[in-house]
């Protein structure tokens, strides 16, 4: 991920105002746990442009990771209203699965299973969480 940060760095000084490198620089931090981080950048690129559903996912996965999941939501939610992609179902389906709402995970898993390929790579575990949750109790 070093490479990934000083190259979306870079990219971000020689081009400021292009959005996608601050997303990538989101990204980065989310995955090294630096939650601050991954929301800034996703927020500094949605200054730029406020229709970046790349900026919003990635957004809603870092209040994810900071447990913020009614903002994790929303913010996946415009994602999905801009670009209908199976990543964003799939969050929301384990945002709400996180969060206890059954029915509304259920119904975005569903969705996820309806529109990603059939070799996508997250299928069999979310397959297999539907089904935990379509036999559990209601």
């Amino acid at each position: 991920m070093a490479n990934a940060r000083r190259a979306a760095a870079e990219a971000l000084k020689k081009y400021p105002g292009e959005p996608s490198f601050r997303v990538l620089l989101g990204l980065v931090a989310l995955s090294e746990n630096n939650i601050e981080e991954a929301l800034a950048h996703p927020r500094a690129a949605l200054e730029m442009n406020p229709q970046d559903a790349d900026a919003l996912h990635n957004l809603g996965l870092a209040y994810f990771a900071a447990g913020e999941h009614r903002a994790a939501i929303e913010a996946i939610e415009k994602a999905l209203a801009i670009a209908s992609r199976p990543q964003s179902m799939l969050a929301l389906a384990r945002i709400h699965d996180k969060a206890g709402d059954k029915a509304r995970a259920v119904e975005y898993y569903r969705a996820y299973l309806a529109h990603s390929k059939p070799a996508a790579p997250f299928r069999r575990g979310a397959i297999g969480r539907l089904k935990e949750l379509d036999s559990g109790p209601p």
